[in-house]
Formats: structure tokens, sequence, C-alpha cells
């Protein structure tokens, strides 16, 4: 796992500087108005999450076949926007059991898994093009997939027992707690997003943040862990406010209305 990161973080230094500067902004910037105001574009945002979600699961379930990944990232987006609340129900459990899951299979991820021969490091002052740097991180990512599901056929059976469990028991708070769990998924979100444009941005300053983080994933699992927290809460505050504002004001219409008759 170590040495595919550290090739792709190599491998990004020959990509041409706009094709990390401008998602590294884009990431940062649109990060932090999920991560702290998202519940105001909810339906948005859900379908979005619905398309990344069908991403995500597609990638590691069909793999390279594309036009089926896409097919699943359409409908996915359309069933998050007709169903949102059972949606934001099973995308919080899908993000819990995707955190159990992560902190489950970290000891059964082999440093050994060397990277692919087909990815070749580019040498010199080679630039590569832009559809050249989609393909080299497309790559680097099915490898580290192929690593994952290593990593997930070796665990124990009652692993997956305990993911199931939490998975089902945060699916039911969910469906009955809709904008905590909206406020929730939005702040995840959010923190992925500057995670991601944070990373993107110190490729394009040629440090290694993929090397720093696998080597203290503890550290930076607090900080994503934090970040998440505080825009949950945040967000939840904000839109309980709102809602008690929108009460206020109308009792405050209907007692007009009644003192003019």
């Amino acid at each position: 796992m170590l040495e595919i990161l550290h090739n792709y973080e190599q491998t990004a230094g020959h990509f041409r500087p706009l094709v990390l500067l401008v998602p590294g902004l884009v990431g940062i910037l649109l990060g932090l108005f999920v991560w702290l105001g998202g519940l105001g574009l909810r339906k948005l945002l859900i379908a979005i999450a619905g398309a990344v979600s069908g991403f995500l699961c597609g990638s590691l379930i069909i793999g390279q076949n594309t036009i089926a990944v896409l097919i699943i990232i359409v409908m996915t987006a359309i069933i998050a926007m007709v169903f949102e609340r059972i949606f934001i129900a099973i995308l919080t459990a899908l993000l819990i059991g995707i955190v159990c899951l992560i902190v489950l299979i970290i000891p059964y991820v082999s440093d050994e898994n060397p990277a692919s021969e087909t990815l070749n490091t580019p040498t010199g002052d080679t630039t590569l093009s832009l559809q050249e740097s989609i393909e080299a991180t497309k790559e680097h990512f099915l490898e580290v997939v192929g690593v994952l599901k290593q990593a997930c056929s070796e665990i124990p059976v009652y692993f997956w027992a305990i993911i199931i469990v939490a998975m089902i028991v945060s699916l039911v708070i969910a469906f009955f707690l809709k904008s905590i769990a909206s406020a929730l998924c939005c702040a995840t979100l959010g923190t992925i997003l500057i995670f991601a444009g944070m990373i993107s941005l110190l490729l394009f300053k040629g440090s290694e943040p993929l090397t720093g983080i696998s080597n203290k994933p503890l550290f930076y699992a607090a900080v994503f862990g934090a970040m998440t927290a505080f825009g949950t809460v945040e967000q939840s505050v904000l839109w309980l406010f709102k809602k008690a504002k929108a009460r206020k004001n109308k009792k405050a219409k209907e007692e007009n209305q009644e003192k003019k008759k």
C-alpha cells in the first residue's frame, strides 16, 4: 500500500500544475461550504452524495466497467432525491459501516503489496497531459482498491457481524433523526472534500501528503473525526435555530391574522 501511495506522489509531480491546483482549490472552497452550511442545499448535496456513493460502490464491486459504474451513479443520485429520508438513513449507515471497516481492516492491510509493474513513474522532466494524469490516477486508485479488497477477504467473519450490527443501529437512529443525520452526512462530505483538496495542493507543492497520512493514521483520523463532529454539531444547531425562527414567525403571522379578524 505504501509503495502505491509513494508511486502516485512521484507520478503527481509530473502532472500539469492546473491538474492539481484547480481541483485542490475547488475541493477546499466547496468543502468548507458543505462542511459548515451544507444543509442549506440539502437536496442538491444528497443527489451529489448519491452519485459519489454510486461511484464508490460501483468501483469497488464492478471495477473497471465504466458504463455499469455510470449507470449506478445516475440511479443512486435519482434514488437519493426521490427517497430522501430513506437515503439519508442508508447513507448514514454506510458511513458508519465504512468507518468500522477501516478501523477493523487496518491490521490486515499489507505493506508488502508492491505497486503493479504498470505503475511506472515518469522520468526526467516529462509532463503528463490531462488524459494521462487522469489515467495514472485511475490506475493507482484501482491498485489501492485491490489492496483493500484483499484485506477485506482476510478479516474474520465476526468482524462483518460487528459492522452489520453497527449499520443497522445507525440506520434506525438516522431514519428518526433526519436533520442530525443530514448534518452528519454534509459534514462528512465536506471534510472529505477539504482533505482531498489539501492533498491535491500539497502534491502540487511537491510534498508527500499521502505518505504522511499513512505514517500517522491515528492522528489524521482524529483530525478527520473532530472536523466531522464540529461540522455536524454546528449545522445541527443552525438548523434548530432556523426551525425555531420559522415556527416563531408562523405563530406571529397567525396571531396577526387573528387580530385583523
